[in-house]
């Protein structure tokens, strides 16, 4: 036992590192489990996200095709006002 009391400051040196080491592996654990967490939800606001993308270029082009069909509508309204008119004044 005399080794013990020669010893003790290296023993409970030994003993703080092993305590803080397996602190440390569970703490990195836990973080570990936490940074797989943020991923999967980064993952699926950015499936989310490229969803919406790919609805507003969908909406953007009916749109464009719904403005486009409004002005040929307008086009031939003016044409057949214009036929009407014209018959109008001959007659």
């Amino acid at each position: 036992m005399e080794w013990l009391t020669d010893y003790w400051h290296q023993i409970l040196f030994f003993g703080v590192i092993i305590v803080n080491a397996i602190r440390a592996r569970e703490q990195l654990s836990e973080a570990r489990k936490d940074l797989d967490i943020l991923q999967k939800r980064f993952y699926r606001l950015e499936e989310k996200d490229q969803h919406q993308q790919e609805m507003l270029v969908k909406m953007t082009a009916e749109v464009e095709v719904e403005k486009e069909q409004r002005r040929m509508i307008w086009q031939f309204i003016n044409k057949l006002r214009e036929t009407l008119y014209d018959t109008s004044r001959k007659n």
